[in-house]
């Protein structure tokens, strides 16, 4: 794993003292990589003890990336102020970026609209256009494309 991002040492030692890899022998796995960032939650809470740039972390990543997911609980949209500025700083990937309802299997597709909904008023007041962003509920498009859609 170390061998393929050069490069992120540069976040420093707090950094590298939380930064985890792990390997699998897997065939189908061979050629891809994922990242799991610590979840951006609103308070200080998870960002006290940090001591590196978030924000600037995950830029780095999107950058080398060909996509990034990140995940809404269905039953708690809370954008922080974190967020906010990762979402900002993530601009130039929008079209890496894709949008998970993360337990939109336990609501029904009603509240899944309003979810929805409320979700997308979230993300307008934090980026120029989350439209472009394209958003998944259990595997299904919310534009109502192959699959179940939300009104079903």
């Amino acid at each position: 794993m170390r061998e393929h991002l050069p490069g992120w040492q540069a976040f420093g030692n707090s950094f590298l003292q939380k930064f985890n890899c792990a390997e699998l022998p897997s065939e189908t796995l061979k050629s891809m990589t994922f990242i799991d960032t610590p979840g951006v939650l609103s308070g200080e809470k998870q960002r006290i003890g940090r001591n590196y740039n978030m924000p600037e972390v995950c830029r780095w990543f999107a950058d080398r990336s060909d996509l990034v997911l990140i995940l809404f609980d269905a039953h708690k949209l809370d954008i922080s102020d974190e967020l906010k500025t990762v979402v900002e700083h993530l601009r130039g990937n929008d079209d890496k970026i894709r949008i998970v309802l993360n337990k939109a299997d336990q609501i029904t597709p009603k509240q899944l609209m309003r979810v929805y909904g409320a979700l997308m008023w979230s993300l307008g007041k934090v980026c120029t256009s989350p439209s472009r962003f394209s958003c998944c509920a259990c595997g299904h498009s919310l534009a109502g494309g192959a699959g179940r859609g939300v009104s079903d």
